[in-house]
């Protein structure tokens, strides 16, 4: 074998010792990227569900990402998620497995796609898992934006490891968090998939298995949005007013105003206000600043497939509805979920071992270049 050869094949298996060593520090679970802003916030407070709370949620099986069930009038179960749970490709997980369990542990999956788009994290599916159509353990979708400083209900099952309250995966209600302004533009418009969802910043801590989950006013079954950004390892406490730093949320009301008439057939209860007036605990402390960058409207454009990766196969969903098109704002780059292999606290480094096997390749080359 020529020099130039085996130095070609020695390139190729360094970078793939390299690419070993990156996936072996990746957390299993859900793929989606995360704005520049932070996500552990002082004020915010992580505790066990209660049962009631814990009725309302299920786990898809595969990501390990959240889900909510949804009150409707059909005697269905329908269940809401984040389509960045399923990599964006919502009918594909829907057909080819669909898995999903409730917090009793009864398994079921996913039948049909009643409400989905191309460009908004939001979706809702059908089940086959028995669960109640109305009543305490279901949400309602919101079709209003929530007023800044609404107190917020987070549940969901992130998979931290942060040294104060680590959850690792167990069943979280997040709570003491609020809303810190209006409508804004999405934080993902132009980056990952190009979701427009329009949203809402927020203090609630959030890390993934959070995602897909529900964000409800307290004290209400009122679904106002979905978590929508998480840092992995970053466990800094931050400002509880500070918009630099807030998380944000996809809201429902921005999901609803597109799907309203699918969501309507469906029997699928829609709130245009509050069900409870939510009881004060304590008053927020004002918020720094209310955002400006309110995202523009512009022209429906025609339908698009859902799933990403469908995109161009000739094949499209036909419960989505044609999203509106928006002008693309641009907001801090998405930071991939393991940073570029980052030596981030108690990450694993399986890859070494590969990486020097590669370096070892590498150094007879070098020696049988010199020989030639």
């Amino acid at each position: 074998m020529s020099t130039r050869a085996l130095s070609s094949r020695v390139a190729g298996l360094v970078g793939l010792v390299g690419l070993a060593a990156c996936t072996a520090e990746v957390q299993p679970g859900e793929g989606r990227k995360a704005t520049t802003s932070n996500q552990f916030f002082e004020n915010s407070v992580r505790r066990d569900a209660t049962a009631a709370e814990a009725s309302r949620v299920a786990q898809l099986t595969t990501s390990k990402c959240a889900a909510f069930f949804l009150e409707n009038t059909a005697n269905k179960t329908y269940i809401a998620t984040a389509r960045h749970c399923v990599e964006f490709a919502i009918t594909t997980w829907c057909t080819n497995d669909g898995g999903v369990v409730d917090n009793a542990g009864t398994q079921g999956r996913c039948t049909r796609i009643v409400a989905a788009d191309a460009t908004r994290d939001i979706a809702v599916f059908e089940a086959n898992l028995p669960h109640a159509s109305t009543g305490d353990s279901t949400l309602r979708l919101a079709s209003y934006v929530p007023k800044i400083s609404t107190k917020l209900i987070m549940t969901g099952y992130p998979a931290d490891s942060d040294p104060q309250t680590a959850r690792r995966g167990r069943l979280t209600t997040t709570a003491s968090c609020w809303t810190l302004g209006g409508e804004v533009a999405s934080p993902y418009a132009g980056q990952d998939q190009n979701t427009l969802d329009k949203s809402a910043q927020h203090n609630c801590s959030t890390y993934g298995g959070n995602s897909g989950g529900p964000m409800y006013i307290e004290n209400t079954r009122e679904a106002i949005g979905l978590p929508f950004t998480y840092i992995p390892d970053d466990y800094k406490r931050n400002s509880a007013t500070d918009l630099s730093t807030a998380a944000f949320l996809a809201l429902m009301s921005d999901f609803v105003s597109v799907h309203r008439s699918t969501l309507t057939a469906a029997g699928i209860v829609i709130s245009s206000g509050p069900d409870a007036t939510p009881t004060d605990t304590g008053t927020p402390p004002p918020v720094d600043a209310e955002p400006t960058d309110a995202p523009d409207d512009g022209s429906t454009t025609g339908p698009q497939s859902d799933d990403a990766d469908d995109l161009g196969d000739g094949e499209e969903d036909e419960t989505e509805e044609a999203p509106a098109k928006k002008k693309k704002k641009r907001r801090p780059a998405p930071v991939a979920m393991n940073q570029g292999c980052s030596s981030a606290p108690g990450a694993a480094h399986d890859g070494w071992p590969l990486a020097l096997v590669g370096l070892g390749l590498a150094v007879g080359v070098a020696r049988a270049r010199r020989r030639a």
